[in-house]
């Protein structure tokens, strides 16, 4: 399922708004290399990109398994309009790419849907992470066994090595931590698929120019207003 959709079609037809495919957790532009300022998304490269092949290869496989010939699921997101926009076509690429597989939507408020994750009540769930702060950690962490945003209980214990390493005994050495950090995507996404990311968020906005110095930011709160005045002229 998760090779089975077309990322960059949904972007451009569903979304509109400069976002990108994310064929990775770890966004674009966002941390580097100590020693040479390279982006971690080009030094990992590319994971869990979207293959329809090997999608259905691996269906055909998997119905074959499980001994049946299809399969009900049930998608939940929120009820927003643009989450409703997402659901549908995510629906419609699943059901068309797996023969034999039928979804159904769930779409729910936010706090529904945020205490269904937190029960793991779902058979498969969209959200979002905004990062907190500028390091490969604010998202690598999160599928930690045992952390608290790990809900659906993801447990790999060379992932948790590689995590615990980053956190404990090679904290102090920056380029020994990276490299460590490099090896974490390859094992969340594409040996074990426990994720699939969608899209890299990129936002539109409408400013009055006499709205000086507002920083939109790319980690953290959203604004920072700290500097941001009105000019009179």
């Amino acid at each position: 399922m998760a090779l089975s959709v077309d990322k960059q079609s949904y972007v451009d037809t569903v979304l509109q708004n400069g976002s990108i495919p994310a064929n990775g957790l770890v966004p674009k532009k966002f941390t580097f290399d100590p020693k040479d300022n390279k982006d971690y998304r080009d030094e990992v490269g590319d994971v869990g990109v979207y293959n329809l092949d090997e999608a259905k290869k691996a269906w055909t496989q998997g119905l074959k398994e499980l001994g049946v010939t299809s399969l009900n699921l049930e998608f939940t997101s929120d009820d927003t309009e643009n989450a409703k926009k997402s659901s549908e076509f995510l629906q419609n690429q699943w059901e068309k790419n797996l023969p034999g597989l039928k979804v159904a939507l769930k779409n729910v408020p936010f706090k529904i849907r945020l205490a269904n994750d937190q029960k793991q009540d779902y058979d498969f769930s969209l959200s979002a992470w905004g990062p907190d702060y500028q390091d490969p950690s604010t998202f690598l962490n999160l599928f930690r066994t045992g952390n608290t945003q790990n809900r659906m209980s993801y447990s790999n214990p060379a992932y948790d090595k590689i995590i615990d390493q980053a956190a404990g005994p090679l904290a102090g050495d920056t380029q020994a931590r990276w490299d460590e950090m490099l090896k974490a995507e390859p094992i969340l996404i594409e040996e074990d698929y426990a994720i699939q990311p969608l899209y890299q968020r990129a936002k539109a906005f409408l400013q009055q120019p006499y709205v000086k110095d507002l920083q939109k930011n790319a980690f953290g709160p959203d604004y920072t207003f700290k500097t941001t005045y009105i000019d009179g002229k």
